[in-house]
Protein backbone atom coordinates (compact mmCIF):
# COMPACT_ATOMS: atom_id res chain seq x y z
CA UNK A 1 0.00 0.00 0.00
CA UNK A 2 1.17 3.26 -1.01
CA UNK A 3 1.55 6.21 1.51
CA UNK A 4 -1.09 8.87 1.17
CA UNK A 5 -0.04 13.01 1.40
CA UNK A 6 -0.46 12.80 4.56
CA UNK A 7 1.87 10.25 5.52
CA UNK A 8 4.53 11.73 3.33
CA UNK A 9 4.04 15.03 5.04
CA UNK A 10 4.15 13.71 8.87
CA UNK A 11 7.16 11.74 7.08
CA UNK A 12 8.91 14.86 5.57
CA UNK A 13 8.71 16.82 8.73
CA UNK A 14 10.23 13.98 11.14
CA UNK A 15 13.34 14.02 8.74
CA UNK A 16 13.40 17.51 9.11
CA UNK A 17 13.60 16.49 13.11
CA UNK A 18 16.81 14.90 12.07
CA UNK A 19 19.28 17.59 12.39
CA UNK A 20 20.60 18.88 15.88
CA UNK A 21 20.35 22.64 14.26
CA UNK A 22 17.55 22.40 12.96
CA UNK A 23 16.29 21.31 16.27
CA UNK A 24 18.21 24.22 18.00
CA UNK A 25 16.40 26.73 15.62
CA UNK A 26 13.04 25.41 16.43
CA UNK A 27 13.84 25.58 20.26
CA UNK A 28 15.12 29.01 19.87
CA UNK A 29 12.25 30.42 17.41
CA UNK A 30 9.42 28.79 20.20
CA UNK A 31 10.57 31.12 22.69
CA UNK A 32 10.57 34.07 20.32
CA UNK A 33 10.13 35.25 16.71
CA UNK A 34 13.50 35.77 15.75
CA UNK A 35 14.97 37.03 12.23
CA UNK A 36 18.00 35.13 10.38
CA UNK A 37 20.97 37.46 11.94
CA UNK A 38 20.01 36.71 15.49
CA UNK A 39 20.14 32.79 14.68
CA UNK A 40 23.25 33.24 12.78
CA UNK A 41 25.26 35.04 15.18
CA UNK A 42 23.60 33.12 18.41
CA UNK A 43 24.64 29.46 16.47
CA UNK A 44 27.55 30.47 15.15
CA UNK A 45 26.64 29.25 11.48
CA UNK A 46 26.46 31.51 8.70
CA UNK A 47 23.85 32.81 6.89
CA UNK A 48 23.51 30.85 4.21
CA UNK A 49 23.28 27.59 6.28
CA UNK A 50 20.94 28.68 8.68
CA UNK A 51 19.00 30.28 6.12
CA UNK A 52 19.15 26.59 4.33
CA UNK A 53 17.73 24.70 7.43
CA UNK A 54 15.31 27.17 7.36
CA UNK A 55 14.01 26.42 4.00
CA UNK A 56 13.56 22.94 5.01
CA UNK A 57 11.41 24.07 8.21
CA UNK A 58 9.74 25.63 6.03
CA UNK A 59 8.95 23.31 2.91
CA UNK A 60 7.59 20.88 5.71
CA UNK A 61 5.27 23.71 7.87
CA UNK A 62 7.11 23.64 10.77
CA UNK A 63 8.24 27.48 10.38
CA UNK A 64 6.55 30.27 8.90
CA UNK A 65 8.74 33.48 7.77
CA UNK A 66 7.35 37.12 8.07
CA UNK A 67 9.25 39.97 6.27
CA UNK A 68 9.55 42.57 8.44
CA UNK A 69 11.07 45.59 6.18
CA UNK A 70 14.37 44.01 4.79
CA UNK A 71 14.67 41.10 6.80
CA UNK A 72 13.13 37.63 7.40
CA UNK A 73 11.66 36.58 10.53
CA UNK A 74 10.43 33.02 11.48
CA UNK A 75 7.98 31.56 14.02
CA UNK A 76 6.64 28.68 14.53
CA UNK A 77 4.35 27.16 12.48
CA UNK A 78 1.98 26.54 15.60
CA UNK A 79 2.16 25.51 19.33
CA UNK A 80 2.10 22.23 18.30
CA UNK A 81 5.95 22.33 17.07
CA UNK A 82 6.78 23.09 20.30
CA UNK A 83 5.27 20.29 22.27
CA UNK A 84 6.09 17.86 19.62
CA UNK A 85 9.91 18.88 20.80
CA UNK A 86 8.90 18.92 24.32
CA UNK A 87 7.14 15.50 24.22
CA UNK A 88 10.34 13.87 22.17
CA UNK A 89 12.53 15.65 24.83
CA UNK A 90 10.27 14.29 27.92
CA UNK A 91 10.05 10.54 26.30
CA UNK A 92 14.08 10.77 25.99
CA UNK A 93 14.62 11.96 29.54
CA UNK A 94 16.42 14.71 28.40
CA UNK A 95 15.85 18.92 29.35
CA UNK A 96 16.15 21.34 26.76
CA UNK A 97 17.24 24.67 27.79
CA UNK A 98 17.51 27.93 25.81
CA UNK A 99 20.36 28.38 24.31
CA UNK A 100 22.18 31.46 26.48
CA UNK A 101 24.22 32.49 22.79
CA UNK A 102 20.91 33.13 21.04
CA UNK A 103 19.38 34.36 23.77
CA UNK A 104 21.90 37.11 23.99
CA UNK A 105 22.40 37.46 20.06
CA UNK A 106 18.81 38.72 20.44
CA UNK A 107 19.73 40.94 22.92
CA UNK A 108 21.95 42.48 20.52
CA UNK A 109 19.75 42.42 17.66
CA UNK A 110 17.01 44.27 19.76
CA UNK A 111 19.52 46.97 21.06
CA UNK A 112 20.34 47.87 17.48
CA UNK A 113 17.15 48.42 16.64
CA UNK A 114 16.84 51.34 19.35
Amino acid sequence: MAADAGDQLVAEAFKALGHPIRVRLLREIAEHQLCVSALQEGLEQTQSNVSQHLSVLRRCRLVVPERLGNRTCYHLAGDWVAEVLRIAAEGLGVKLDPLPAVARARARVAGARR
